[in-house]
């Protein structure tokens, strides 16, 4: 028993992953901010707090030919910043399968990330119901927590299979854009035809694989 001189084992496994297409995700998204610091300290601009504690040791200064004091990417620092990138490790002391560890490390991830959007962005976590019509609640708030992120993921798809930027990296400020979108009745008839679209309003439908509407469409 612990606490009376006794030591207790367990067996523990530490499984360790890589994965390519994360590598590449990650090294893509470091190197962007670190070039956004490269761009700032050079335009002799204010660089974030935070975001000079992250990459400081990516950057450093010098001089170039006309002897003008310039900011350019520090490669030893880099490389040691971008080591790891793709790598994961899962530690347990109850699945002896790395791929059966990695399933259920992805299971509950998609869990996790369901209960941000259900909390976050649909507000679920303050749903004010009565005995009687929570269990309606409930569902209507477990539906939209299913549609926001299963269209989370067709646009990340759609983005990824045909270099489309999510702006914001927010599902909300595309909601937004597409907000913007009008239609017009069409003379003195009962037909309608939507106002010309802007580049980032086509790319917004374009994230979820639509075309938009054409022509007229009557009431």
């Amino acid at each position: 028993m612990l606490g009376s001189g006794s030591i207790q084992s367990v067996k523990v496994s530490v499984y360790l992953y890589y994965d390519d297409h994360k590598a590449v995700d990650e090294k893509h998204c470091e190197m962007a901010a670190i070039d956004r610091v490269l761009e700032l300290k050079n335009a002799g601009s204010q660089v974030d707090a935070a975001l000079w504690q992250e990459y400081r040791s990516c950057v450093q200064e010098t001089q170039n030919h006309k002897g003008e004091s310039v900011w350019v990417r520090k490669n030893q620092g880099i490389a040691q910043r971008l080591k790891y990138s793709g790598c994961m490790a899962l530690r347990t002391n109850e699945v002896p399968n790395p791929f059966k560890a990695l399933e259920l490390y992805r299971q509950r991830n998609a869990v996790e990330c369901s209960y941000r959007v259900f909390k976050n962005q649909i507000e679920g976590d303050c749903m004010l119901a009565t005995q009687t019509s929570y269990r309606g609640k409930l569902f209507v708030f477990t539906l939209a927590t299913c549609l926001r992120t299963m269209m989370r993921v067709k646009a990340e798809a759609q983005a990824k299979e045909f270099n489309l930027k999510i702006p914001g990296n927010s599902l909300s400020q595309v909601f937004e854009i597409l907000r913007g979108v009008t239609m017009q009745r069409w003379g003195s008839t009962d037909s309608w035809r939507i106002n010309m679209l802007t580049r980032k309003q086509r790319e917004c439908f374009a994230l979820f694989g639509m075309t938009p509407i054409k022509g007229t469409r009557k009431d």
